[in-house]
């Protein structure tokens, strides 16, 4: 017979929009940051996320809340990049649904892209410093045969 699991606490940590789901929660830099979606209801079209932090657990406050002018903000699953950034998977719902994965900062409530599938593509993004000059690129790769 395996170990007793027990219950020690169960606490309501958010619930500050009509609608408030699909969290993901990490310790990163000293602190647990959760983070989640708000909307107007389930599928509303006006998804927010929100990230939420605390040093104990036990009091939360709002860290950043991201918005996108022209997605639903849904489902971001947090990771920590190799650099130490903090980064996230979020699905975004434009008109279709993609995901895409996303340096998150919740300092200044940033959200950047930083790969997308989309279409069976993955859509890079980034800068480049060649002969002194920088510039954008923007690469698109066949993920499926």
């Amino acid at each position: 017979m395996g170990a007793a699991v027990k219950l020690i606490d169960l606490r309501r940590i958010w619930d500050q929009a009509p609608h408030n789901a699909f969290p993901d929660l990490i310790r990163f830099a000293g602190r647990w940051l959760c983070v989640l979606r708000e909307g107007a209801s389930h599928v509303s079209g006006d998804g927010a996320l929100r990230v939420i932090a605390s040093a104990d657990g036990a009091r939360w406050e709002t860290a950043a809340h991201i918005r996108s002018p022209d997605s639903d903000l849904r489902e971001a699953r947090f990771s920590v990049a190799p650099n130490g950034r903090l980064i996230a998977g979020v699905r975004l719902h434009d008109g279709g649904i993609r995901t895409t994965l996303c340096r998150i900062d919740p300092e200044t409530a940033g959200l950047t892209e930083l790969l997308a599938l989309h279409d069976g593509l993955l859509w890079v993004s980034y800068y480049s410093s060649h002969e002194g000059k920088t510039a954008i690129y923007l690469a698109t790769v066949r993920t499926e045969d």
